[in-house]
């Protein structure tokens, strides 16, 4: 015989009818058509390279699957004891290969090791051998400190590889990261992987599952699931839950839940239910859309970190419907002067260079830009210098008049030359102008002072035609052109780095690089407001935090390397407001606090705790009183307990302290009364008042403990209040308690890690978040340049799923209007089944008692008129308004009524009338202060009881 090549099986290929040296493989034709796809001929001299690649391998694998569940539904001879399982030896064994780094596979592609393993397996249960905890440990270090070297950004990391804190910890994550592989693999998940190389995933058939199903088991347990466009970017319904479930920021799972969750789904019958592998794999996919990138960095100092791309999230902000209807690109013009958000202040208003605002308007079929002449429909030229817009919505232009003398015009650059305009008066822009030929010349004094060289505006030229807004941020990572009531809500507080070696300077050097990107080259984004792309530049508003943050951000600390310092248009020895939870809270609050408490007895401690936790808290916006634990932890509360104390805290110890403790007390809680307000009607009034609030509680602390004075910095901060108020509007506006209680967020990140680079652990599945959010709330995402969205089912169900909007707190504003009444509950029998609810005639009800109408309603003058009982209303400020809250309350205009102070008795809601009432015991504000607080005190008229009945709807 000739010795030579062993000769093919012509069934394992099909030739070309073209050309017979080209061939391609029938099995791979049938059981990997997508991957080996039409245009997979090869030469037949390469089909035995063919077959040991990944592709065949799969497809040998498929075919392998086939075999064996024809094989399990033929009649054997086994013992009862095997009819309903498949046992290791009865899986087919696959041709031996060598691994990507020349490993030799034993059978189903394992290892020597791995079939070891296996061949140790007891019937009844497994038990694996570890190796010792420090070796594996000290292995995984050396791993990943080559993966280290081979990313050229990593490059100094290795020598700074944070250690864990204990054995424990690192036995913990190791043991976790086991437990997770072990899951995978005998659960029984999923499918042959698309790598040979990859682990085979062995299943059995329940003694419950009849063998007629077994085809459609391995389908199931195949993790082929059939895409659905309407659920796009996931291809089922089942599978956005299941990244729902593992993406929640509060409510962390690790990857050996997420195993277990899958193999409880496939255990109880779930169809298309996807292996572990391929869902981690679509969960990659997802993320490499970049809708938020994680950058990775090397400060100057040589600390590597990692961060998330700040201009993405601005960019999804714009793109999100949910988010885009409240965004501000244009400093304000409060109505009435009421300051409410951080546009109506006077950074926005006055003191940042107008250059760092939006520069332009959208006219529709023309942009109108600053520093640009533009004709009014009256004829006239003026050149805008800032666009500003109304609570309406409405568009103005401060801009500077133009005189013409003779031929020649000049731009009356002086304030007393600002005129204001109403942008859609705007006629024509330069541009329209230029083609006309109706630009003027300029006169020697605007060409000397340089306002024909802005035109055109330079910006211009980085747009390409399209629109361009500004955005600003604050470091602490919020959208500050959103509303105050948004930004206090989680899902509008972006992380974007952390770091435990390199510094908060270090950290915004990569931020500030990012940003000021944008200067140069505006992002591109598709703003579904207008249907149209638009260009956006990022800046620095303020940056707030913690003092000693703002320290270090100030300079103040590590001065020969800080990038805030260079920041453009953002001045961070004013752009550091005072913060109200570490300023005021635990500031000079937790000083008062220690004051009142640090000198009592037992009886007295005692004597406090029963009068706080007897305090009626209707009205009060606190968390439930628990008095015994805030004296039992008195030196240890936080701002939440210390935020109960300061509105609570003056009525309790009027008689337990000394007098000047006391006046401290009233003298820091008016501070506080004056700094929380949502909204500032009077600003030069509110200004004095908090610049005599702020003396009093630094004259009086100086007398209960001078020494505080002169060591407490925060008693020094608070001179800075006013100057914060006048820049920034309410100070409330740029609290950080938000970003605070973000803080658990990232650490939970960080425990289902391996804790080696938290950094850009912490990073990543915080990105992975940022982008399920988006896609959560319908936002849009560029995806080979077009932009994409969610499916129509997801957003169908999403805004249908008061849980998703819990979890991950897309709440929208409340839709309760001023009169909306909530029925009392339904009294439930002994058996606790609902009775049906109970109905009042008029005359049953309170208000039919002594009640002094100030409505012209006539349903109450029908004494056989049937009602309701409610347990709350709410009130035209938006409160809700329960039984015993005290209000403000008055009638209808028509009957002359005057605002009056009472307090809730009844609340009717008409069985058969769209119509609500309030019923309220009448006070009067007695003409003299309390004696003892120096507050306004209520009284009865006369002494006696009047109610009154008021529409809900006033």
């Amino acid at each position: 015989m000739t010795r030579g090549r062993k000769a093919k099986s012509i069934n394992e290929y099909e030739a070309s009818a073209n050309d017979s040296n080209l061939v391609r493989c029938k099995l791979c034709l049938q059981y990997s058509p997508l991957s080996y796809g039409d245009n997979s001929w090869i030469q037949r001299k390469s089909f035995s390279n063919h077959k040991r690649s990944n592709v065949h391998l799969q497809s040998q694998a498929a075919a392998d699957r086939d075999v064996l569940v024809v094989q399990a539904q033929q009649p054997t001879t086994q013992s009862p004891a095997h009819d309903t399982y498949l046992t290791l030896e009865s899986v087919p064994t696959p041709p031996k290969n060598l691994g990507t780094h020349g490993q030799q596979y034993g059978p189903c592609g394992m290892t020597e090791s791995e079939a070891e393993m296996w061949n140790t397996l007891d019937g009844g249960s497994f038990k694996i051998e570890l190796d010792d905890p420090e070796k594996c440990q000290q292995q995984k270090r050396l791993d990943f400190t080559k993966r280290l070297d081979e990313f050229g950004l990593w490059a100094h990391l290795g020598s700074t590889l944070p250690e864990f804190q204990d054995a424990k910890a690192a036995e913990m994550v190791e043991e976790e990261q086991t437990f997770a592989d072990i899951l995978e693999t005998v659960m029984g998940a999923s499918t042959f992987s698309s790598e040979w190389n990859d682990k085979y995933l062995l299943f059995s058939l329940s003694a419950q599952t009849p063998m007629n199903d077994a085809v459609d088991q391995m389908h199931r347990d195949s993790g082929a699931i059939i895409a659905d466009e309407q659920w796009y970017p996931y291809p089922s319904k089942l599978v956005f839950l299941l990244d729902a479930v593992d993406n929640m920021p509060r409510l962390r799972i690790s990857s050996s839940v997420m195993n277990v969750i899958l193999w409880l789904l496939r255990e109880v019958g779930v169809q298309g239910v996807p292996a572990a592998s391929e869902f981690r794999k679509l969960q990659t996919s997802i993320r490499n859309k970049k809708v938020v990138e994680t950058i990775h960095w090397m400060s100057p100092k040589g600390n590597a970190f990692s961060f998330n791309n700040p201009v993405d999230i601005l960019v999804n902000d714009w793109s999100n419907p949910l988010v885009r209807p409240h965004i501000h690109h244009y400093a304000s013009l409060p109505k009435d002067g009421v300051v409410s958000e951080i546009w109506h202040g006077d950074k926005w208003r006055h003191s940042v260079d107008r250059h760092a605002l939006s520069p332009m308007y959208d006219a529709g079929g023309a942009h109108f830009y600053i520093d640009e002449p533009a004709e009014t429909k009256s004829g006239e030229l003026v050149v805008p210098i800032r666009w500003l817009e109304d609570d309406n919505g409405k568009v103005w232009a401060e801009a500077w008049e133009v005189m013409f003398d003779q031929d020649k015009a000049t731009i009356l650059d002086t304030d007393d030359h600002i005129v204001l305009i109403e942008a859609s008066n705007l006629k024509l822009n330069f541009l329209g102008l230029q083609d006309q030929g109706r630009v003027p010349q300029w006169s020697e004094t605007t060409i000397a002072s340089g306002h024909p060289g802005q035109m055109p505006n330079p910006d211009r030229a980085l747009v390409e035609g399209e629109p361009l807004y500004c955005s600003f941020i604050d470091v602490f990572g919020d959208d500050v052109n959103l509303p105050r009531e948004l930004l206090q809500q989680e899902s509008h507080t972006h992380f974007v780095s952390m770091s435990p070696h390199a510094s908060i300077p270090e950290q915004f050097h990569g931020v500030k690089d990012i940003i000021e990107s944008t200067h140069k080259k505006p992002a591109r984004v598709y703003d579904l407001l207008t249907d149209q792309y638009i260009r956006l530049k990022v800046y620095c508003n303020c940056g707030p935090g913690d003092n000693p943050s703002q320290s270090k951000s100030s300079g103040h600390i590590d001065a020969v390397y800080n990038p805030f310092l260079t920041a453009k248009y953002c001045d961070i020895t004013q752009d550091t407001p005072i913060e109200i939870l570490h300023t005021i809270l635990l500031g000079v609050v937790k000083y008062a606090w220690h004051a009142t408490h640090s000198g009592w007895n037992k009886s007295k401690k005692s004597l406090y705790s029963a009068r706080l936790q007897s305090t009626a808290t209707l009205g009060l916006s606190i968390p439930p009183i628990r008095a015994g634990y805030i004296m039992q932890y008195a030196n240890s509360l936080i701002g939440r307990q210390l935020k109960i104390l300061v509105q609570v805290n003056y009525f309790h110890v009027y008689d337990l302290v000394p007098e000047n403790t006391f006046q401290l007390i009233h003298a820091v809680g008016v501070l506080a009364s004056l700094l929380w307000v949502p909204e500032i009607r009077a600003m030069a009034e509110y200004i004095e008042d908090v610049t005599v609030a702020v003396a009093n509680v630094l004259d009086i602390a100086a007398v209960v403990d001078p020494s505080k004075i002169v060591s407490k910095i925060k008693y020094h901060l608070l001179t800075h209040a006013v100057n914060d108020i006048k820049r920034f509007g309410p100070i409330i506006g740029v609290a950080t308690e938000g970003y605070e209680s973000f803080n658990k967020i990232f650490r939970l990140c960080s425990i289902l890690s391996n804790r080696l680079a938290p950094s850009r652990d912490i990073a990543y599945q915080l990105a992975r978040q940022e982008t399920f959010k988006h896609v959560l709330s319908g936002g849009w995402w560029q995806e080979k340049n077009e932009w994409k969205q969610s499916g129509s089912s997801i957003r169908r169900f999403v805004k249908g799923s008061p849980m998703l909007h819990q979890i991950y707190n897309l709440c929208p504003k409340d839709s309760s209007r001023p009169g909306d009444t909530v029925l009392m509950p339904l009294e439930r029998d002994e058996k606790k089944h609902p009775k049906p609810r109970k109905v009042l005639l008029l005359s049953e009800t309170a208000n039919a008692r002594n009640a002094e109408y100030m409505t012209n309603d006539p349903v109450l003058k029908n004494p056989h008129s049937t009602w309701f009982l409610c347990k709350s209303v709410i009130a035209q400020s938006g409160d809700e308004c329960r039984i015993g809250s005290w209000v403000f309350a008055r009638g209808p205009e028509a009957i002359g009524s005057v605002a009056f102070a009472g307090r809730v008795i009844e609340i009717l809601q008409s069985v058969s009338e769209a119509q609500s009432v309030v019923t309220i015991e009448r006070f009067q504000i007695s003409q003299s202060l309390h004696q003892k607080f120096e507050m306004p005190v209520l009284v009865r008229p006369f002494d006696e009881r009047v109610l009154v009945t008021v529409t809900a709807q006033v």
